[in-house]
C-alpha cells in the first residue's frame, strides 16, 4: 500500500490540524519512506560470491564462508537482511557507513558489526584509523570494543556515499516545507475559528423569580425555563433583546483540502530528490508500468555501486580481483517474477545458450546436481553467412 492512500494521508492532515510538535513531521515521513523503500529493495537482494577455479581455469558462483557471512549471519545476533537494511540506512542518512570486524576462534570469516558511533581519524592519504567505536543490538545494548580499528589492516570496512546533492535539496527541502506547512495551518485554523460580534448598548434588566418574587440569575432562569426540553448535547445562550450576537464568517469555513495538496507536493519533492517514480514512491504502479526498472536504476543503484566497490576491495584480493573475482549483487532477482508468465522468455534464453542452472540462479532457485543441468545449446541460427548471393541467384 502506497504512504498516501486516503486513510494515510487523512491521518497525517489529522495530525498537522491537531498542531503536532514537529513541523517537519511530513517532510520527515516522505523522507523516511524513501530510504525504506530503496533500502528494503536492497537487502532483499542476494549478494553473490564470485571465485576463480583453477582447475577449469573459469570464475564460478560459490557460496562460501563469505557469501554466509554477507547473507546469512554477520554476526551471532544478527541477520543478513537486516543487515543490509540497517547498511543502506545508514549510508542515506549520513552518506557514510563502518562495519568492524571481532575475531573469534575456529571462525573462517569473523563477524561483521555495523557501527552506531565512532571516531575517525583525519588521514587523507594514510588508510583512516577509528576508535571510540559503539556498537548497538536490536534492544538497546551498547557495547564499546577497546581497540583500534585500521582500514589497511583489514579490520574493518569503510563506506563512504557521498552526494552532497541530495543532502543540501533535502535541507532546503525541509526548511521550505516547514514554512509551508505553517502558512497552510494557520489560514485553516484561522478560517475555521468563529468570530462573533456582539452588540450591548446597555445592561440588562433584573430578573425575578414569579413564584418566590426574589432576584434570579440569568443562569438559573435559564435552566428552569428548559428544564426537560434538551438532551445533553443542546445548549441554549440566554440574551436580552438589547443584545444583538452576530456570527460573521457563517459557511466561510476551509476543508482539509489545501493540507492535502501540500502534503501532496511535500511526497512528489521527495520521490524527485531521490530519483524515485512516482508509482513506485506511492505504491500505484501496474503491471505495464517499467517505474520499478527506473527505480532500481536510479535510486538503488549507485548505493549498491558502492557497497560492493566496498566488499571487493576489503574482502577480495588485488590479483584474485583481476582474475575475476568478485562480490556483486544478484540485479536479476530484484523484481517479484511469476514463473508461469515467463515461459517464453525462459525459452529464448535457452535457445541462445543459458544452461538450465544458469535460469535456476536468475529466478533464486535451487540447481541442479546434474551434468545436463550445465549444458549450453544454442538452437538458433547464429552462424557467420560468408560472401552472399550470387549475381545470377
Amino acid at each position: 500500500m502506497g504512504i498516501f492512500k486516503k486513510d494515510v494521508l487523512n491521518e497525517w492532515v489529522d495530525i498537522i490540524k491537531k498542531e503536532f510538535s514537529n513541523e517537519n513531521y511530513i517532510e520527515a515521513m516522505c523522507t523516511a519512506h524513501a530510504i525504506d523503500l530503496i533500502s528494503r529493495t536492497i537487502a532483499s537482494t542476494e549478494l553473490q560470491v564470485y571465485r576463480y577455479n583453477d582447475k577449469n581455469k573459469k570464475v564460478e558462483e560459490k557460496k562460501d564462508n563469505i557469501y554466509y557471512r554477507l547473507n546469512i549471519k554477520p554476526n551471532i545476533n544478527d541477520n543478513g537482511t537486516n543487515f543490509k537494511n540497517k547498511l543502506v540506512k545508514t549510508l542515506l542518512l549520513e552518506n557514510k557507513a563502518l562495519i568492524i570486524f571481532e575475531k573469534r576462534k575456529n571462525l573462517p570469516v569473523h563477524y561483521m558489526f555495523l557501527a552506531k558511533d565512532y571516531d575517525c581519524s583525519e588521514d587523507v592519504i594514510d588508510g583512516k584509523v577509528f576508535k571510540n567505536v559503539l556498537i548497538e543490538d536490536e534492544e538497546g545494548n551498547i557495547y564499546e570494543p577497546k581497540k583500534k580499528y585500521k582500514v589497511e589492516q583489514g579490520d574493518c570496512l569503510y563506506f563512504t556515499y557521498e552526494n552532497k546533492e541530495i543532502k543540501n535539496a533535502i535541507n532546503n527541502f525541509k526548511n521550505f516545507s516547514s514554512k509551508l506547512l505553517n502558512i497552510t495551518d494557520k489560514a485553516y485554523k484561522s478560517s475555521n475559528v468563529n468570530k462573533w460580534r456582539l452588540k450591548n448598548p446597555g445592561g440588562q434588566p433584573t430578573m425575578i423569580d414569579a413564584e418566590t418574587g426574589k432576584e434570579i440569575s440569568y443562569s438559573d432562569y435559564k435552566d428552569k425555563i428548559t428544564e426537560g426540553l434538551l438532551d445533553d448535547d443542546e445548549s441554549i445562550i440566554l440574551l436580552s433583546e438589547i443584545f444583538d450576537l452576530t456570527l460573521l464568517n457563517k459557511d466561510k469555513s476551509k476543508d482539509l483540502s489545501d493540507h492535502e495538496k501540500l502534503v501532496q507536493e511535500i511526497g512528489n519533492k521527495t520521490a524527485m530528490i531521490f530519483n524515485i517514480p512516482l508509482d513506485v514512491f506511492y505504491g500505484t504502479k501496474t503491471e505495464k508500468s517499467n517505474g520499478n526498472n527506473d527505480f532500481i536504476t536510479m535510486s538503488c543503484n549507485p548505493v549498491m555501486n558502492c557497497i560492493e566497490d566496498t566488499y571487493n576491495g576489503g574482502l577480495i584480493e588485488e590479483d584474485k580481483f583481476i582474475k575475476g573475482e568478485q562480490i556483486r549483487f544478484n540485479r536479476f532477482c530484484m523484481q517479484h517474477l511469476d514463473i508461469t508468465s515467463l515461459g517464453t522468455s525462459l525459452d529464448k534464453l535457452t535457445s541462445i545458450g543459458f544452461s538450465f542452472n544458469q535460469l535456476c540462479r536468475i529466478l533464486n532457485l535451487p540447481e541442479v546436481d546434474e551434468d545436463w543441468a550445465n549444458e549450453h545449446h544454442v538452437t538458433k541460427n547464429y552462424a557467420d553467412v560468408k560472401g552472399g548471393a550470387k549475381e545470377n541467384e
